[in-house]
């Protein structure tokens, strides 16, 4: 290993402002480290590896009393330093006049305004893909002033510019803080202003521009004369401004038991963002970015006032989003209860998993594509065996109809309580699943089943057509062929040793089958009632259990 460090003394203090690791390639690079101190020595710090291909060289230290942030771009990067390889897919490039692609980005730069004059951009034309990114970030900054502006000119002009977003990271927090999506210029040749508060504090601050291609070609975004000014300035333009949602270090002893629920009206709660995936989890109202997809309205308020949280998948196909609970002590056993909006063509997988320490564990609950345009509710269990958080994971499908969302999550000790009832009368069955075992599936229908002389017209809860309910089909299956359908694991309750379970049945036809109860016990099926003739059940079991509705052709 090959390390290089800048560090710095003075004041009393000891910082190190940069490091590079490894192999940088047989080629120059620029760095540059802002310094805010009065008095201090400047030390620069060669660690060499193990082998004999370790040589460190430098050259053409200068000095200079600007901020290293200040670039006009017009002879090089000034030391903003595209991200490493892994990152990001591209880079930002320096140009002067129109970039390549015609009908998108600047015509000109911004401190010239003309066709000799730089920026940088990211192109949209090929090979970029929709959702590739190109970050570019500061040096990191010993802030000695108490009030700063970060002052930056953009270009986001063409019918398919993706987003700019800049990220800040002061003293170890890192935080999107502003943000634009889609075109925001109306022509190639006026620029944009755009303002953030630097800092409030005598702290190390990193700025990193993200630029993320759009869904098609006429997708460049361009930058240009970034600055830091004296005073304290707002968020411009406003609509770009940001909720933070910093990922701190999560704590590693847990707080006493409890519950934690949020319904995201206000912020993330106790939530926090995950580091070990691609992107943050939105906090929106109203409908998200992407027509066809997402919900319209929150869950909680049931309008286009209330907030939710979501994956936007315009340019993040084939992402992944994680969001962490606080840390759980092993004492306590979670029923986790939350509402989920999973509608689009496109549509990815929704999991709940139990993370113990960096583990994060099988999934616990899971959800595939499209369930329509609606909300629904799920309830997952979790007996841990160590210390644990509750992670929600969204993973955005293959296009950008994929944008998934979550509401009013609570997470409560103990055991999660038996669902009161099922109507069917939304598609995921109550958490109700098929049988892997089984010879075919139950369905879902509403109304007369599609054969004549058999089945029902109308359902229980609703009594009508619209009504939904479930049926075993016996069209083109052969005697003695089986369809189950199981409920989720059920626990054995001390205090509640006994258990009801009561349903409808519905059985007309001349060849009709046979309807069985069955309990899987240590995944063993044992059969309750043989031969359903009536529709309630009294259960008594000191093991974990799953209730089975079985259906035999005759």
């Amino acid at each position: 290993m090959l390390v290089s460090e800048v560090a710095l003394f003075g004041n009393n203090r000891q910082e190190v402002l940069t490091t590079h690791l490894y192999d940088q390639g047989d080629e120059w690079h620029e760095g540059a480290v802002q310094i805010g101190l009065q008095e201090y020595d400047l030390l620069i710090v060669g660690i060499l590896g193990d082998d004999g291909q370790r040589d460190i060289a430098i050259d053409a230290i200068s000095m200079t009393r600007t901020s290293c942030e200040d670039c006009d771009f017009e002879t090089d990067f000034c030391g903003w330093i595209n991200a490493e390889n892994g990152r990001d897919e591209l880079n930002w490039q320096r140009l002067s006049g129109p970039t390549t692609t015609t009908i998108t980005g600047p015509q000109y730069d911004h401190t010239t305004l003309s066709d000799s004059g730089f920026y940088i951009y990211i192109d949209g034309s090929f090979p970029s893909q929709p959702g590739y990114m190109a970050k570019i970030s500061s040096t990191v900054s010993l802030v000695t002033n108490d009030h700063t502006c970060f002052s930056f000119w953009y270009m986001m002009y063409g019918q398919d510019v993706g987003e700019l977003q800049l990220i800040k990271t002061e003293a170890g927090m890192e935080a999107m803080v502003w943000r634009l999506t889609g075109e925001q210029n109306d022509d190639d040749t006026v620029w944009k202003q755009g303002k953030i508060q630097y800092s409030d504090k005598q702290d190390r601050v990193k700025m990193e521009f993200v630029g993320v291609i759009g869904p098609g070609h006429q997708s460049d975004i361009a930058l240009d004369d970034i600055r830091l000014i004296p005073g304290e300035c707002d968020t411009y333009p406003p609509e770009a401004a940001v909720l933070p949602t910093t990922t701190p270090v999560p704590p590693t002893t847990p707080p006493p038991s409890g519950t934690q629920s949020c319904d995201f009206e206000r912020d993330f709660c106790d939530f926090v963002q995950a580091t070990d995936d691609d992107f943050d989890w939105r906090r929106e109202q109203g409908s998200t970015l992407t027509s066809n997809t997402g919900p319209s309205a929150d869950h909680t308020v049931g309008d286009a006032l209330g907030y939710y949280i979501y994956t936007e998948s315009t340019f993040f196909i084939n992402r992944k989003h994680r969001l962490e609970s606080r840390l759980f002590p092993v004492t306590m056993t979670s029923c986790v209860t939350f509402w989920f909006h999973m509608w689009g063509t496109t549509m990815g997988e929704l999991n709940v998993y139990g993370k113990e320490g960096s583990d994060l564990g099988p999934v616990l609950w899971t959800k595939q594509g499209s369930q329509g345009n609606q909300w629904f509710e799920a309830q997952v269990q979790y007996i841990p065996n160590t210390n644990y958080m509750i992670v929600f994971e969204g993973l955005t499908g293959p296009g950008q109809e994929s944008d998934m969302a979550v509401d009013d999550i609570d997470i409560n000790p103990g055991r999660c309580p038996v669902t009161d009832l099922c109507t069917f009368e939304n598609p995921d069955l109550c958490n109700y699943m098929q049988d892997p075992q089984d010879d075919y599936d139950w369905s879902w229908a509403s109304g007369p089943t599609p054969t004549f002389y058999t089945g029902p017209s109308n359902d229980v809860t609703y009594g009508t057509s619209s009504g939904h309910y479930v049926y075993a089909s016996a069209v083109e299956r052969l005697p003695g062929d089986q369809a189950r359908l199981q409920s989720k694991e059920i626990l054995y309750d001390a205090d509640h040793p006994q258990l009801c379970a009561s349903f409808y049945y519905h059985m007309f036809g001349s060849e009709m089958g046979t309807l069985n109860v069955l309990i899987k016990e240590m995944g063993t099926l044992n059969v309750l009632i043989k031969e359903v003739r009536g529709h309630s059940i009294i259960i008594c079991s000191d093991q974990r259990w799953v209730l089975s509705m079985s259906f035999s052709k005759r």
